[in-house]
């Protein structure tokens, strides 16, 4: 019956040390071939870029922003509100 699970890869002898257990290299090997904290990666690099492009947005916009708000405020100075009266 088929899982549909890959099966451990077999171990090199000559990558062992002598008493069995893995050298630094298979560490290092199996650290650069595992996926596992790619996901992680990706998420932290679409985000900074995410934040910057909002810092770089917000730099560029922030003068124009200010400039429009002083005319609307200037012109909304001296407008007259009629107020309503529903009976």
């Amino acid at each position: 019956m088929n899982l549909g699970v890959a099966p451990l890869p077999r171990r090199d002898p000559y990558l062992l040390a002598q008493d069995g257990s893995e050298t630094m290299l298979v560490k290092f090997i199996d650290f650069f071939q595992s996926e596992d904290g790619a996901v992680t990666v990706d998420w932290v690099v679409l985000t900074a870029g995410i934040v910057g492009l909002a810092g770089l947005t917000y730099t560029q916009l922030n003068g124009s922003l200010q400039e429009l708000d002083e005319k609307t405020g200037s012109a909304l100075e001296n407008v007259q509100v009629v107020q309503l009266k529903f009976d």
